[in-house]
């Protein structure tokens, strides 16, 4: 009996002990390029705890930066990254708050893959980001 409930314990678990492990292969930082008005735009966020910052380059020059806190949480079948508390800390629009907003991932240990406008009460279109993991710390920017 005692060997029964133990398998029933592991069993259950199982997808929680693999899912908690996310928060631990966020950490560090994430690299995506994105084509905006004719141009490239280097994306890299940086997790560290569970505080992500957000910067966006044009070439080696630093156009903005943002910070949200997050949480990540198993809805069965999907995975979400929930970020709150949005604040831009460098640009044009420096000091507005940002919306919290939710959308489904997929990580692996150098890929992370955010689907963003595919949960209920989105509004917009869905896109897809892939985000590449960093190998080494990213270029200081240019301010």
């Amino acid at each position: 009996m005692r060997s029964l409930l133990l398998l029933v314990f592991f069993l259950i678990a199982l997808p929680h002990e693999l899912f908690a492990g996310d928060l631990e292969t966020l950490q560090g930082s994430w690299e995506s390029t994105i084509q905006q008005n004719g141009k490239t735009l280097r994306i890299v966020k940086t997790i560290e705890g569970k505080s992500e910052t957000l910067d966006v380059y044009l070439g080696k020059q630093l156009l903005r930066r943002h910070v949200v806190d997050f949480e990540i949480d198993d809805q069965g079948k999907v995975k979400t990254f929930a970020y709150r508390n949005g604040l831009i800390t460098i640009g044009p629009t420096a000091g507005q708050k940002l919306p919290d907003g939710k959308y489904i991932y997929q990580l692996t240990k150098d890929r992370w893959t955010g689907v963003f406008g595919a949960l209920n009460g989105d509004v917009g279109p869905v896109y897809l980001q892939i985000f590449r993991r960093v190998a080494e710390d990213p270029p200081q920017p240019e301010l």
